[in-house]
């Protein structure tokens, strides 16, 4: 990763001046199909009857390592309209998204056909208390693992700060209920840069004309864990006019067209 950014303010009115949105969610789900595919296709051969099972496929099917330039990390809530950015992403710069839910919400799908197989008590009608803890460790940790490979290796990571991903209620510290959006804002914390290759010349310095710009830095009873997000310095705070500067004043396609947004968020 090279890039960290914390989309505020973001809804579906940022696209009020653009047509056909409805076909911009359209472009974004076409983009997730092959990864959807891919989980859907894993089915069968976790399903089959194996005493062990190897964690290594089961990552490499259930979580693909989808090439991507930007992840957009957000919750759930807003999926329709993280979607409609993916779109927009590829429609405008020919970016590839890696939306992390059309991957991660398989994870109870998997959890469930382990317990199944795997966790059932005797009677066949309930499961085994210590059994079911071990195998959502080992769901989880494969989970967080892919989480940490996608991020060291997409360019850029969008998060979509809305009421729905972030505690609200919080006006200093960044908290969030969703283990999953506390895990990516960690990890991106953590990882190492990565300077992309273009901006670095044949003797190891970034381009001067690109370093200004870019190297400046309701009544059901639900167990919710507050977990605080302690290092978010690397995220650039943008907005949708950010992202209209962008679009006005971008001229490239592919990961070229990055160089912009870094170039915008940093005047």
């Amino acid at each position: 990763m090279f890039r960290a950014f914390d989309l505020q303010g973001f809804d579906e009115s940022f696209f009020a001046s653009f047509q056909n949105t409805e076909g911009l969610v359209k472009y974004g789900r076409y983009m997730t199909a092959s990864g959807k595919k891919a989980v859907t296709e894993a089915l069968t051969e976790i399903a089959s009857d194996k005493s062990v099972l190897d964690g290594q496929t089961i990552q490499d099917s259930w979580f693909p390592d989808v090439e991507a330039d930007v992840m957009l990390s957000h919750s759930h809530g807003d999926e329709d309209e993280v979607l409609m950015l993916a779109g927009w992403l590829k429609s405008k710069f020919g970016l590839t998204s890696f939306v992390d839910s059309s991957i991660w919400g398989y994870a109870g799908d998997l959890l469930r056909m382990i317990d199944d197989k795997y966790c059932r008590n005797a009677n066949g009608e309930t499961y085994n208390y210590a059994l079911r803890n071990e195998s959502t460790s080992h769901v989880h940790m494969l989970l967080t693992t892919a989480l940490g490979k996608m991020i060291h290796k997409t360019e850029c990571l969008i998060f979509i700060n809305t009421p729905a991903s972030i505690a609200t209620r919080q006006v200093v510290k960044t908290q969030t209920f969703s283990p999953w959006i506390f895990a990516e804002l960690t990890l991106a914390g953590i990882v190492e840069e990565v300077i992309p290759k273009r901006l670095v010349t044949d003797d190891g310095w970034v381009t001067a004309n690109k370093s200004a710009g870019i190297l400046k830095e309701a009544e059901v009873r639900r167990l919710r864990v507050l977990h605080t997000v302690e290092n978010m310095s690397r995220f650039t705070a943008i907005d949708g006019e950010t992202l209209s500067t962008w679009y006005n004043e971008c001229e490239d396609k592919g990961p070229e067209s990055l160089d912009k947004l870094y170039e915008v968020t940093t005047r």
